[in-house]
C-alpha cells in the first residue's frame, strides 16, 4: 500500500504543552492524538485491514508472549467488530479471527522451530517494515517498544507491517550503549531477525546510513525542531519541577545517539564516511549481552 498517495501519516502527532494551574507551573507534556484509523489508511468495515496495539496489561490473567501470542495481549483497533472487547482472546468473526490465526501461528511456529523465518517471511511480512522497527528500537533505546507500544498492521489480511507508536520511554536510559534489548531475550519474535536474517538486516542498515536517512545530521534536525519549540528556561523549570529528567537534555541525547550510532555501525558492518575523513574511527565494539556506561554530570539549577 501506498502511504504517500494519502493523508494518513502511519503514526500519532503529538504537541508539546506547557502546563498550568492558574500561575502555578505543572511542567512540559505532549498532547498526543488518538489511534485513529485514518491515520494508518484503514476504513472500519474492511475486513483484511487489521490494526493491532501490543498492550501486556489489555489481559491480566493472560501473560504478555510472543512464542505463545494470543490477541488478549493486543488491542484490536480496526476492523470494527461490535462484540469485542479489549482482553478478548478471539473475535466473533471468522474472517477476521482466520487472519489472525494464520499470522499468529505462524509466530508460534518460528517458536517451535517447526519453520523458519528466513524459508517463510515473504508469506507473513513486510521485510523492511520490520527491519526498520528493530533498527529503531535500537538506535532509541526504546526499550518499551518490545513487548508495548508496537503496532502492527496489514491491509491485506496477508502482509504485515511493524510501525512505533509511543515514545515516552526513548532514550531515557542514560549513557548505556547496548545491544541486550533484543538478542540476549529468547522470548522475543525480534530474535530471529538476528539470528537467520543478519546479512539482510545489514543491508538495511547500510541503504538507510547512506541515503542519510540515519545519521547525526538527521538526529540534530529532528531534535533541534523538538529543543527550539522549548526554551531552554522552561526545560529548566521542569528539570526543577519533577527533578532532572535525562529526556530533556539535549546534549547528553546527542552524546547517546552517537555513541549508539557507532555501535550499531561496527556491530552491523558499516564504515560511515566520517570515519575515513577523521581516521580514527574507534567503535565501542562490545558482545552482544554486554553493555557500556557512560557519565554524564546532570547540570544544576
Amino acid at each position: 500500500l501506498g502511504l504517500w498517495f494519502t493523508d494518513a501519516l502511519g503514526y500519532p502527532r503529538g504537541q508539546t504543552i506547557e502546563l498550568y494551574c492558574g500561575d502555578v507551573f505543572y511542567g512540559l507534556y505532549t498532547l498526543r492524538m488518538k489511534k485513529k484509523r485514518e491515520q494508518y489508511a484503514m476504513t472500519k468495515a474492511n475486513k483484511n485491514h487489521i490494526l493491532l496495539q501490543a498492550d501486556p496489561t489489555m489481559n491480566t490473567e493472560v501473560p504478555f508472549s510472543w512464542s505463545n501470542i494470543s490477541l488478549a495481549n493486543w488491542e484490536l483497533r480496526n476492523p470494527s467488530i461490535k462484540t469485542y472487547s479489549e482482553g478478548d482472546d478471539s473475535v466473533n468473526d471468522s474472517v477476521v479471527q482466520a487472519s489472525l490465526d494464520r499470522y499468529f501461528n505462524w509466530i508460534k511456529a518460528l517458536f517451535a522451530v517447526t519453520t523458519t523465518l528466513k524459508a517463510t517471511y515473504q508469506q507473513y511480512i513486510n521485510l523492511n517494515s520490520f527491519l526498520d522497527y528493530i533498527l529503531h528500537v535500537e538506535l532509541t533505546d526504546q526499550l518499551d517498544g518490545l513487548t508495548n507500544n508496537m503496532m502492527m498492521m496489514t491491509w491485506d489480511a496477508n502482509i504485515w507491517h511493524a510501525f512505533i507508536y509511543d515514545l515516552d520511554h526513548a532514550t531515557d536510559r542514560g549513557y548505556t550503549v547496548c545491544h541486550t534489548m533484543i538478542t540476549n531475550t529468547p522470548t522475543l519474535f525480534f530474535k530471529f531477525f538476528f539470528s537467520e536474517l543478519l546479512n539482510e538486516m545489514k543491508a538495511r542498515w547500510k541503504e538507510l546510513r547512506d541515503a542519510n536517512v540515519v545519521s547525526m545530521d538527521k538526529v540534530f534536525e529532528y531534535h533541534g525542531k523538538y529543543a527550539n519549540q522549548v526554551a531552554k528556561s522552561t526545560r529548566d523549570k521542569d528539570a526543577l519541577r519533577w527533578g532532572y529528567g535525562r529526556e530533556n537534555n539535549m546534549p547528553r541525547i546527542f552524546t547517546m545517539f552517537s555513541k549508539k550510532m557507532d555501535y550499531m555501525d561496527a556491530y552491523l558492518g558499516y564504515t560511515p564516511k566520517e570515519a575515513d575523513y577523521f581516521g580514527n574511527w574507534n567503535p565501542d565494539t562490545l558482545a552482544v549481552g554486554e553493555s557500556k556506561t557512560y557519565t554524564f554530570n546532570a547540570p544544576t539549577y
